[in-house]
Order: structure tokens, then sequence, then C-alpha cells
């Protein structure tokens, strides 16, 4: 099956999945969990209403997902700045771990658009040691 059947954002991916299920209601519209209009294959922002589904910086990652909360990175994300999003980071420095969801959130030094070793001590330092917390958003 290609998954690009039933698809109604406009991509087109022609990938050919075995033992692929894809839940739709009765009349063929994906599951919209956050009641936006715009289904989840299509939304560039599941968990957030953003019907407008704006994209500021185009990275694939709608605006009302970006930069919440700095440091919040681990998935899902939870609102708090806990060790479990220290260990995030640092398997996606280190381990080839998934980068976050919002890159900025993973910026917590310093908002230099990128994220390093030095972020990382910072947010160790921030967590173990009463260190300043990262920036806002």
């Amino acid at each position: 099956m290609k998954l690009s059947e039933g698809l109604s954002c406009g991509a087109v991916d022609d990938t050919v999945k075995h033992c692929y299920i894809t839940v739709t209601d009765s009349y063929g519209n994906f599951p919209d969990n956050d009641n936006d209009g715009i289904g989840e294959p299509c939304d560039n922002c599941p968990n957030n209403y953003n019907p407008d589904q704006q994209d500021t910086d185009g990275d694939g990652v709608g605006d009302a997902c970006c930069c919440v909360l700095r440091g919040d990175v681990a998935i899902p994300k939870d609102g708090v700045v806990l060790v479990n999003d220290e260990i995030f980071l640092v398997n996606f420095l280190f381990k080839g771990g998934l980068p976050p969801e919002c890159w900025e959130e993973g910026d917590v030094k310093n908002n230099d658009d990128d994220i390093l070793i030095d972020d990382l001590v910072y947010f160790v330092n921030f967590l173990f040691k009463a260190g300043p917390p990262p920036p806002d958003c």
C-alpha cells in the first residue's frame, strides 16, 4: 500500500510499507487530536491547536509547537525541565538519538541556533548545581 493513498495535505510519499495500518474514521478522515481541523498526517503540530499551520522558520514544525520552554525536550513534552530532558539531549548529541521537536528548546544556553556541548553543560549546571535557568523562548 502506498502511504499517499488517502492523504489530502499535498504531500506525496510513495514508500511501500508492509503490514501497515492507517486508521481513519468512517468518512476516511484521519484523527485530529488537537481538534484544529487538520488530520494528524498533515498537522505540523498535532498536539497543539493550530488551524493556520503557521511555520515561520520553515522547519516543518508548526509555530504552536516551538519553544514553549527551553530544556523541555523529552518526548512527550510535559511542561517541566527534568533529568529525562537532559538524558534526551545526551542521547541526541552523543548517541545519534532523535533531535528535539523544537530546536530552540534544545538550545538552552544562549539561543545561538546550535545545540552543543556547552548547552548540555549549562543544563547540567542548572539542574544539579542551582545554576541560572535557561533563557525564555
